[in-house]
């Protein structure tokens, strides 16, 4: 059975009228029952049951339904992988990164990586909330990205991130060296709605929030200036501004970095994700 032939007999099923799914196909009634007719005789048994209501499987179609579905996924993704092998590396591998894993992780990776494939191009997408959708979509290869925003995807995990309260030195009592949750949310707060600090520290919902922005260094300006408190990623502080305390959290709260990859990944994105898992791990 053709790929056209499978794909008018599971609109049959699917509409329960031959009428609806020759519409949806742009072809005729009587063209569409012909083409129904042929593939029953090609497998030899009768799958349609048609009747004044409509059109139903019959006992020998419903067994027949779950492989017919099968096939479809399956030259689904022959179809995809045929469009791969086609584009080769004519196309970039596309990544999408956290800021901070694009700042301070990609550009060694990739130049390490390059010399073991020098033709292959890369397309770098900055992005943190909007990683899981693209992963969804198919709009990024891989992902170097968090194990929240990652989740329901191949995930590997490289390393955790710890979270630290930062703070101006005017909210400090003197030689302090850490802070707990309660006293943090004592303060007035600053905070980057991307870096999750609401799901990690649990915020209570009355908290009010003294500014909201989403990029880390005027977050950090903000702070500066006596704004409020924050709590950032150790990753995102390698641009810490003077004037500017940071603290460690008790209890500890750290987010797992690490590289995710789409259901059905293409094989650059593999060996990207293995060299990295190699690479980053041993630092």
């Amino acid at each position: 059975m053709d790929q056209y032939k499978l794909k008018a007999l599971l609109c049959a099923i699917e509409t329960g009228s031959l009428n609806r799914a020759a519409e949806k196909l742009h072809c005729t009634q009587s063209g569409l029952s012909q083409l129904m007719n042929s593939v029953e005789q090609e497998l030899g048994i009768k799958i349609l049951e048609r009747t004044h209501r409509g059109i139903g499987l019959t006992k020998e179609g419903k067994e027949l339904y779950p492989f017919l579905l099968d096939m479809e996924e399956n030259y689904n993704l022959l179809e995809e992988k045929t469009r791969r092998i086609r584009e080769g590396r004519k196309r970039p591998l596309r990544i999408g990164a956290f800021s901070s894993m694009a700042n301070l992780w990609l550009p060694d990776l990739l130049k390490e990586y390059r010399k073991l494939h020098g033709s292959l191009l890369f397309d770098i997408r900055i992005g943190t909330d909007l990683i899981h959708q693209w992963l969804m979509e198919g709009k990024i290869d891989i992902a170097f990205g968090d194990d929240r925003r990652c989740r329901g995807f191949s995930f590997i995990p490289l390393r955790k991130d710890r979270y630290e309260a930062v703070l101006p030195p005017s909210f400090l009592h003197a030689g302090q060296k850490e802070i707990t949750r309660e006293e943090l949310l004592s303060y007035p707060l600053v905070m980057a709605p991307m870096n999750g600090l609401d799901y990690y520290l649990d915020l209570p919902e009355k908290k009010e929030l003294s500014v909201t922005c989403d990029d880390d260094y005027t977050l950090l300006s903000m702070v500066k200036a006596g704004l409020g408190a924050t709590a950032m990623p150790h990753l995102s502080l390698h641009r810490l501004p003077d004037g500017i305390c940071c603290l460690s959290l008790v209890p500890e709260i750290y987010r797992t970095l690490g590289i995710a990859l789409p259901l059905h990944p293409i094989k650059e994105a593999e060996d990207l994700a293995a060299f990295a898992e190699g690479l980053l791990k041993k630092k």
